[in-house]
Parts: structure tokens; sequence; C-alpha cells
């Protein structure tokens, strides 16, 4: 790679991307901009921006955001989103919140092909489209590969046949459609790109037209040196002291998305459930079920016990994780778990739920505890367990970092995106 010469150009179609702080000065929480999966393609692209790589990122735009605004010369952030009815949901947030972003992407990118006609400067050498487990950047990714006559990559955070677990009546009624469209589209991509073996097996064994030749292995990236550089007296003063957090006793940490996959409700009724009393739980972050967990932990009577941060920066992230003892991911499913990455990083023990690439990345015993989905009573015996034998979490936060470390090295996992890149343009 030569560092500063832009020989690719990406067009990148994702409605998860995150904002940092400087570019929205609050978050809207109805729009669940919040997650490891943004984090990750924001960490992602902007890592590949700073090679050299150009990329125009088409996304959900923040109503209190710029419509557009660079991480650098080389790429450019869009909101890119017709407008949108704000009607709640539980589920996502907000009602279609993926069909605005759908339609405002399919005609951005008409007009991207129109202006390229005139400017060879807005044409692109291929399209790279993240999903989540829902049809439309399955069905936007394929629209755009015909529109423009480029070279589609998908990468699959969530895989539908495999991995997503449907949220209520209305999802498991349209689940098999949705896989019928994420295993047509992926035959359709000229690259697949999946966060772990697992799912490489579990498309190519499923979907016809998904052929092992193309598709790359290539999981979440973390610069550990980076991550741990938030590690200051500053961003752990402002943690105690913004969010009350004791000293004087042991926390254990949730951090994600307050939402029904990430399984919060689970670690809550843990809490309740633990026989030793003597901690604090932390929730690290917001979402579309926050008003629900506020509720429980009324309803459970456990305010001195718990406490709810709302969203944090990413910077402030590495401190939650450095002040906690154990860090419990309940996740219903999860395609690798990117917060593992940075508990890792961190050297914190943690208890996870047996599901997706968490069970590829934890052995059981040796570098965590993995526990029974939805499980809070398996969750309590765990956290009882740690708190019990201080030692052996330490053994299981070290393994878990050596892990990370060997496994999950950023610029190599970046040349591997590069070069699939470079095979098909």
């Amino acid at each position: 790679m030569c560092k500063g010469e832009s020989y690719i150009r990406i067009l990148r179609l994702t409605p998860h991307f995150y904002y940092p702080p400087g570019i929205v000065s609050e978050w809207k929480v109805h729009l669940d901009p919040i997650g490891g999966m943004q984090t990750q393609i924001f960490r992602m692209t902007t890592a590949l921006s700073k090679l050299g790589i150009a990329q125009k990122v088409l996304t959900i735009g923040m109503k209190n955001a710029p419509k557009t605004w660079r991480i650098n010369k080389n790429t450019e952030i869009c909101s890119s989103n017709i407008p949108i009815i704000p009607i709640r949901s539980r589920v996502r947030g907000t009602v279609g919140l993926n069909i605005y972003w759908g339609v405002g992407v399919c005609l951005r990118v008409i007009s991207l092909l129109l202006t390229s006609l005139f400017n060879k400067k807005n044409s692109w050498d291929l399209i790279h489209s993240h999903c989540s487990g829902v049809a439309a950047p399955l069905i936007v990714g394929l629209l755009s590969k015909w529109i423009l006559k480029k070279p589609l990559v998908y990468t699959v955070h969530c895989c539908r046949i495999g991995t997503y677990e449907p949220m209520n009546r209305f999802d498991r009624l349209i689940n098999k459609y949705v896989v019928k469209i994420e295993g047509y589209c992926l035959g359709k991509a000229d690259s697949v790109i999946t966060l772990t073996e697992r799912t490489k097996k579990l498309l190519t064994s499923s979907y016809k037209n998904v052929t092992s030749e193309k598709v790359f292995v290539i999981p979440d990236i973390i610069s550990i040196e980076e991550f741990n550089q938030n590690i200051n007296e500053s961003n752990l003063e402002y943690f105690y002291n913004s969010f009350g957090v004791p000293r004087d006793k042991p926390v254990i940490s949730f951090v994600g998305r307050i939402a029904h996959e990430k399984g919060w409700k689970y670690f809550l009724e843990a809490v309740r459930l633990c026989d030793n009393k003597d901690f604090h739980a932390v929730f690290c972050g917001d979402g579309n079920e926050r008003e629900y967990l506020d509720k429980m932990v009324d309803d459970y009577c456990l305010k001195d016990r718990v406490t709810i941060t709302g969203f944090i920066p990413n910077s402030l992230v590495a401190a939650g994780i450095y002040i906690s003892d154990i860090m419990v991911i309940p996740s219903v499913h999860e395609e690798l778990g990117s917060v593992l990455l940075e508990v890792a990083s961190l050297k914190k023990p943690v208890i996870a739920s047996a599901v997706g690439g968490l069970t590829e990345n934890i052995t059981n015993n040796t570098s965590g505890i993995l526990v029974k989905p939805k499980s809070p009573e398996m969750i309590a015996q765990s956290i009882d367990f740690i708190l019990s034998n201080k030692e052996m979490g330490k053994k299981f936060g070290a393994n878990l970092y050596n892990h990370v470390r060997d496994n999950f090295h950023e610029s190599k996992e970046l040349n591997k995106l590069i070069d699939c890149y470079k095979n098909l343009i």
C-alpha cells in the first residue's frame, strides 16, 4: 500500500455510521444510531481513508448534523435518507428507518450516475454495502450495482439465516422472505465479506450461488494501543463524577445499545438474582428500549445499585470498561460482538451469551464464561463465581487479550480488505 495515494474509490452504503463529537451536538436516540456496527464501520472507513483510499459514505443523516462532512480530504460522509416521519418503534427505533435510507440512497446513486457522465471524478471503482440483517442494504447494494455497473461487495455484519433472531411477530412473519432476499443478493455480489469463519461456512452451505471462492473472512478491527490511549485521569474522573459510579465497590458493566437484541434485561435480572449484592452495575449506552430499562430498575428497586450513563462517545467507552471489574455481553444474537475486542484490549473478564461469533472467540472457562442465551440465572452464577475468584477472572482477561491481539490485527485485516477491492477493479 502506498500511503497518501488515492488509487481506489469506494462508494460505501450503510444506514449505520458513527458521528463523532464535533459533528453532532446531541444524539437522536430514536434513530438508534449507537452501537458496535456503527463504530466498526467508522473505524474501518477512517483507517482506509488514512491510507489514501477515497470514499463516499451514504448513510442516515442526523437532524442536527451537516448534510455532508469529511473525515479528511479522501472521505466524504453524506446524509442520504429522504425526510423521516418519526414514528417510534421499540424494535427499530423508528418505523421504516431503513426504507427512508434506502430510497434516499437509490436517488443519490442515480444522481451519481448522471454526474459521472460529465465528470469522471464522480465515478467510483466499486460499491461496498454493509448489511445488518435487514433487507434494505442488500436490495440497495444490488440496485446500485445494476445502475452504476460497478462491482459489488457486501459485508454481512448480521447474517439473517443463521445469526439474526426475529424480534416480534411481524419480524417472524417476514423472516423467510428476508432470508430469500439475502441469498439472492449475496449470490449476485462480486465478493462477500463475513466477520467469522462460522458465517462463511453457513452462507456457502445455505445459498447455492454464494461460493467459498468469493467469500472472505475479515473481522472487525481494533488498534489496542489507540483504544487504550483514551485511558487517562481526565476521562476516568469525568466518568466517576458525572455518573456517580462508586469507587469502593466492584463494578460490573454492560456496554452497548439498550435494544432487544443486546439482551440488556437479562443482565439487569441477573443483578437482582446474585447472591453477592456488594457490587454496582453500570449500563453504558442508550437506545430505543431505554424507557423500559428505566422502568425495570424502578420496579426492581435497584436505583441505588445501578447507573445508566446514556450515550457516551467512543472516547469514554474505554474509561467505562477500565473502571469495570467484570463485563457482561448478554446478547440474544451477535455476529461477532465488537465490544468483545474493546473488553479484551483492557484485559477484563467477560461473561457472554453463547451465540454467534462470541462462541468462536471465547473459550469457555479459559478466556471468559459462556452462558446459555436469555439466562439471567447463569449470568448471576457467573458473576458470583468471578467475584469470589478474582485471580481466575484476571486469567480470563489475560487469555482473551492474547487471543484478540493475535487474531484481530488492524493492519493485517485492512490489507485483506484492500486486496479484496483490488481483485475486483
